[in-house]
């Protein structure tokens, strides 16, 4: 179920943005006829963020084939920041994507694809995700308040799957705290599992956790925690985020 309905679909596309960019403000853009996706990694590639946004969150939408480019995420957010809507999207050639904005400011937005490093960094983005071990859906709310504890003063965050569902524990000097986030836990291996992941990862999620109830958190075989928030059918957003077990 998601919340927030008549929030205007900049407004997401803003807090969708803010979260990327917390990974990493060079992204690959990645756009078709159903829609775009925006696609970053920390340097390290610790941490891959994947955005769409469905072609059915904009009034208009002309694009014929698929482009691909490279673009810098903190200039788009200030492009955003005037909150005029977006009211078309065209593809003009095959290296060129325009956004035209409406009401309160009328501008236009031009994306030129200059095709030198774009298929190399697409390739370096590609997940490969694994055999699902375990997976679980977490009350949006939940998840945010524990962050907002904890997230400050923590690098790390432990998850552990047993018999009561799935527990969150942190340490900070000589304090510990634990959580239970879940108890509806599909675990395909029967046995307790117990991963880490950096704080900041999910942080990041912070700007978006009020646009649904709920997210999915699972673990491959490849040792990658993927989250997954979907808001309707328009908007969906990803993180894979390699963990550290035991």
């Amino acid at each position: 179920m998601t919340k927030g309905k008549d929030i205007s679909p900049v407004r997401i596309f803003q807090k969708l943005l803010q979260v990327l960019t917390s990974i990493n403000s060079s992204c690959v853009l990645e756009i078709d006829g159903k829609g775009l996706k925006i696609t970053c990694a920390d340097d390290n590639y610790r941490c891959i963020g994947k955005a769409f946004i469905s072609r059915q969150a904009f009034p208009k939408w002309k694009v014929s084939s698929k482009l691909s480019m490279v673009i810098n995420l903190d200039f788009l957010k200030k492009v955003l920041s005037s909150n005029a809507s977006i009211e078309e999207v065209k593809q003009t050639d095959n290296s060129r994507i325009e956004i035209l904005f409406g009401k309160p400011t009328r501008m236009m937005l031009s994306i030129q694809n200059d095709g030198e490093n774009d298929a190399k960094d697409i390739e370096s983005m590609r997940t490969s995700v694994g055999t699902t071990i375990f997976k679980t859906v977490i009350r949006s709310q939940e998840l945010g308040l524990f962050l907002k504890t904890v997230g400050q003063i923590c690098d790390e965050i432990t998850f552990q799957v047993n018999s009561k569902g799935l527990v969150s524990t942190t340490n900070f000097l000589n304090f510990t705290t634990s959580k239970l986030l879940s108890t509806e836990v599909i675990n395909k291996k029967p046995r307790c599992l117990r991963f880490s992941v950096p704080t900041k990862y999910l942080s990041a999620l912070l700007p978006v956790l009020n646009f649904t109830d709920s997210l999915k958190l699972s673990l491959t075989d490849n040792n990658i925690v993927v989250v997954l928030l979907q808001f309707g059918k328009k908007y969906k957003l990803r993180l894979f985020i390699s963990s550290r077990i035991g």
